[in-house]
């Protein structure tokens, strides 16, 4: 017997943080690492149980029958997965970040899409309007073309027409005869003053 010895019993929860265990200490289970060395069977841990003080560790064990000994190590499960956590947390930051990076981008395109889309609606019904418009103007443009040609060439009817009853007044003035014109109803229109 050594004069410094511990129980290796589990009170159930951290006594670290004040918890009073309902059981006296020789009455508590034995830590699963000193049930399982005292049946002889050797083991790891990494999912974690309760020491002695009732802190969750990951340990390892195993019991030397030569000489009538075990031999284990424990470590705290906080400080064992230190360098994980800080690690898995540094990872889901990065990725919480990349994640929330994608949808704000992902958000702008399609925002940006639909304005493009409207802009582009627009842009094509000012084009048809422009369009339609053109053809207006060339539709006015050929009819006063027309026009400008019709007006030419009645001006150049009412020319030889002018011309035309100049020659014949002329004629019909300087006739020796008598010459009258009468319509249809039997109106006389012109005579000479032969």
């Amino acid at each position: 017997r050594s004069t410094l010895s511990i129980s290796l019993r589990d009170p159930g929860d951290s006594l670290l943080y004040g918890y009073k265990p309902p059981l006296e200490r020789d009455k508590q289970p034995l830590t699963k690492m000193a049930r399982n060395a005292l049946q002889g069977m050797p083991g790891i841990d990494l999912e974690g149980y309760r020491d002695y003080r009732g802190v969750p560790v990951i340990g390892t064990w195993m019991w030397d029958e030569e000489l009538n000994f075990g031999i284990a190590a424990e470590l705290d499960v906080s400080e064992a997965f230190r360098s994980y956590t800080i690690i898995r947390n540094v990872v889901l930051f990065v990725l919480s970040l990349t994640v929330l990076f994608f949808v704000i981008i992902v958000s702008f395109i399609i925002r940006r899409n639909i304005n493009v889309s409207s802009a582009n609606k627009l842009l094509n019904h000012e084009i048809q309007e422009r369009e339609r418009a053109m053809k207006e103007l060339k539709s006015v443009s050929a009819s006063k073309d027309e026009l400008a040609h019709e007006m030419d060439e009645r001006r150049r009817i009412e020319a030889a027409l002018a011309e035309s009853e100049e020659k014949m007044r002329s004629i019909s003035e300087a006739a020796m005869d008598a010459i009258i014109m009468i319509d249809n109803e039997a109106k006389v229109i012109y005579w000479n003053p032969a």
